[in-house]
């Protein structure tokens, strides 16, 4: 995956899970790289359907999420599907489960 272009449209890629579930640098790259797509263009629907693949590629990422933040695997993924609303601390339990966190920073103020 090195310097792939990653499409973020096509994440029902069954080919792409497998390349990520084999490599665990690729999927650190992978959701990095959702991060920054979702910071320029906003996608929530997107997002979502990436951050699905991500779950599905970190072999027993599902199974600890569940554990951890007493979500049953298929609330994960109804979660992460499209057009969902997941809730922040659902949201937040995902992103760890994955080994991520989200950070805040200050917008700049217009001139």
């Amino acid at each position: 995956m090195k310097n792939a272009k990653i499409k973020t449209t096509e994440y029902n890629d069954e080919a792409l899970i497998k390349k990520l579930r084999n490599n665990p640098k690729a999927l650190r790259t992978y959701i990095s790289h959702i991060a920054k797509e979702f910071d320029k263009d906003h996608n929530l629907d997107v997002f979502l359907g990436c951050l699905k693949v991500a779950v599905m590629a970190s072999r027993g990422t599902a199974t600890k999420i569940s554990k951890t933040a007493g979500i049953d695997r298929s609330g994960i993924y109804k979660a992460l599907s499209n057009s969902a609303k997941p809730r922040i601390d659902t949201f937040l339990n995902i992103l760890s489960g994955l080994g991520v966190k989200i950070s805040f920073i200050p917008l700049k103020k217009a001139a």
